[in-house]
């Protein structure tokens, strides 16, 4: 069990100390092990000779303490024993300890009942025995004890503190914070009290900390024990657990809201106080956890060569962390964005110990001669296709770029990806395709349209995934509100009506993938975003997390609906037009604006020549040709509003 300076231990990771320290430490403990046996056994003796009556030599006596001492050290320092820092000791050292006690009494019993120097009676040796394994025992284990139990005392007492805690959720997530609390030097937390909704906990003690109630009980938890910060140390709750814990905690004048996050993240399995961190907006949107079928998507990319395009990007880069869990052979990650390829390809390394084989291709999606190149050299099997333009009142004044990056570099890797004779192609898409009043919408909805039509022929498998707003992604509003927060405001909403359907990025691709994997030719896949949310309510819970107060620390200013913008998006459209597939969250779009193969060669055509003349009215105009549901003039309202209107007016 020796240790370099600065190494830990791998069986006992608290310790970390140069082996001159780890000596002297050893001998010490050692020392005051020996003291203590030698006075238990002493005991142990005139208890049963009733000294000073009885009659033992000095000699007998010497051998019979140093018989116990050196079968109760041995067996000790064989062991684990003197490696433990027992300040910070768990329930497994003192298992070690129990076992190299129990060797050291069987050694010393057999050794005493072998020999029997004294020439005991057997009645005598039993009782000698059982004392001195009481007291021993005892005596070494209320020392260890001893050194815990003063360590907790010291930290609980300290001076300085940084918070009072309330820990809700009194599981073994809150357990291991309420542990850390008392072990971790230096971290000033004091835990106060636990809230568990299991009525059996109430009353019952965690590491020193009782658990006082429910959830509902936490504003008069908070009054009571003057609490500061609350932490949820509920991993596996449901979003809408958090949400309304954070609601209570608010309510109860508690700003310092943390939350532990769930085993699977950790990289120990263990918990630290370091790991405790922020509510994140995401945790506030009361989701449930998306579930995919893991097998499926194993088959479905497991040692074969994937490339995504727009690698770089926000979607596509975790497209890329995500793939990699699945063991794919080769990982090719395509961008124009050398430094974000760069950065992308450093992070998988790192998050896969660089198990998995992760190429950087630098290419533009546009470039027909550059995507082939990349082709040419790692022959992909599957092709997520992310890269896109995306921003709405850009692409508003710039359609003809618009169309070329959605339009014709999807052409692009999609052509390329048959010659090479892919096996499947999975576009990632956007709802803003349904119904598009937006030049970025109508580009998106062309590139499904071709998508489609590329798996007419040929043996790959185009399939398209579409989702809405993901929360997080380079240039979405989070990071804007964010930014905004952080200069002390305004935040910035174009209307108070404003409403999208949002999704985090990692469950996004999660759907991504089991679309891709379950995806036959030509479908257009719909993921279920749950219920619109309200885009000034998603501001304020951003001010909120950020302990300000909507309209009073931050303002919230309404700007207008921008170009190419809508009220709401529909990202099912009209339910009639989806069916429902194996998974619950994914949908099949069954559109009625598909048109032939001969449609769509003269609608490229078109539009071809609307960017070659330069004129932003031709792009449009051959946009609409190409996307019959494309209205730029409209405002376009959702069909269940319209729908809600009509059934309104029946009944009146």
């Amino acid at each position: 069990m020796s240790t370099t300076s600065g190494e830990r231990s791998p069986r006992f990771p608290h310790i970390s100390m140069t082996p001159a320290r780890r000596t002297a430490r050893r001998g010490l403990v050692a020392t005051i092990d020996g003291l203590l046996i030698i006075f238990a056994t002493a005991l142990a003796i005139a208890l049963v000779i009733r000294l000073p009556e009885g009659s033992i030599s000095a000699s007998d006596a010497s051998l019979i303490l140093l018989m116990s001492l050196i079968t109760r050290l041995v067996p000790m320092s064989l062991s684990a024993v003197y490696d433990i820092e027992w300040k910070r000791a768990n329930a497994w050292d003192l298992v070690v300890l129990a076992r190299s006690i129990a060797i050291g009494v069987a050694l010393f019993t057999s050794v005493l009942f072998i020999v029997n120097p004294l020439e005991w009676s057997l009645i005598e040796l039993t009782q000698f025995a059982m004392a001195d394994v009481f007291l021993t025992s005892t005596a070494l284990g209320t020392s260890r004890i001893g050194v815990r139990v003063a360590a907790e005392w010291k930290m609980r007492h300290r001076r300085r503190s940084r918070g009072r805690v309330l820990i809700v959720g009194a599981g073994d997530a809150g357990a291991q914070i309420a542990r850390a609390m008392t072990e971790e030097v230096g971290a000033g937390y004091v835990g106060v009290a636990f809230v568990d909704d299991d009525e059996r906990k109430k009353g019952r003690m965690v590491h020193g900390i009782r658990v006082l109630g429910k959830r509902t009980d936490i504003p008069q938890i908070v009054t009571r024990q003057r609490v500061s910060e609350i932490w949820i140390a509920m991993p596996s709750a449901s979003g809408k657990v958090i949400q309304e814990t954070v609601r209570i905690g608010r309510d109860a004048g508690v700003n310092q809201i943390k939350v532990v996050p769930g085993f699977s993240t950790l990289v120990s399995g263990v918990v630290r106080l370091a790991d405790v961190r922020d509510v994140q907006i995401e945790e506030l949107l009361g989701r449930d956890p998306v579930k995919v079928d893991t097998t499926q998507v194993s088959e479905f990319l497991e040692g074969k060569t994937v490339l995504v395009t727009g690698g770089a990007g926000s979607i596509g880069s975790e497209l890329c962390r995500q793939i990699s869990r699945f063991k794919p052979k080769q990982l090719v990650v395509l961008d124009q964005d050398e430094t974000g390829v760069f950065n992308t390809k450093r992070a998988l390394d790192v998050e896969t110990g660089g198990q998995i084989d992760v190429q950087p291709a630098i290419a533009d999606v546009r470039d027909i001669a550059e995507v082939d190149e990349v082709f040419s050299r790692f022959k992909p099997q599957v092709v997520f296709h992310a890269a896109a333009y995306k921003h709405v009142p850009l692409m508003e004044d710039h359609p003809d770029r618009a169309a070329k990056t959605n339009v014709f570099g999807t052409r692009t890797v999609a052509r390329v990806s048959k010659m090479w004779n892919a096996e499947k192609f999975v576009m990632v898409s956007t709802d803003k395709a349904v119904n598009p009043t937006s030049i970025m919408g109508a580009t998106k909805r062309a590139a499904e349209l071709l998508v489609k039509d590329m798996g007419e022929s040929g043996n790959v498998s185009f399939v398209s995934v579409r989702f809405g707003n993901v929360l997080g992604s380079r240039g979405s509003v989070i990071p804007i509100f964010r930014e905004q927060i952080a200069r002390g405001g305004p935040v910035t909403v174009t209307d108070p009506e404003m409403r999208r359907y949002f999704m985090t990025i990692p469950e996004a691709v999660l759907l991504v993938l089991q679309a891709g994997a379950m995806g036959d030719n030509g479908q257009v896949f719909v993921l279920d975003m749950g219920e619109p949310v309200k885009i000034v309510d998603l501001a304020r819970q951003l001010i909120l997390l950020s302990g300000l107060e909507p309209d009073k620390d931050i303002p919230i200013v309404f700007t207008g609906i921008r170009p190419g913008e809508k009220m709401f998006e529909d990202i099912l459209s009209a339910e009639e037009d989806t069916s429902a597939t194996s998974h619950d969250r994914i949908f099949i779009s069954r559109t009625g604006d598909a048109i032939t193969s001969a449609e769509m060669t003269q609608g490229i055509k078109t539009l071809s020549s609307a960017i070659e003349s330069g004129e932003k009215k031709a792009v449009v105009s051959a946009l609409r040709e190409l996307v019959v549901t494309f209205r730029p003039e409209s405002k376009m309202r959702p069909v269940r509003e319209v729908r809600e209107e009509m059934q309104a007016t029946l009944a009146d």
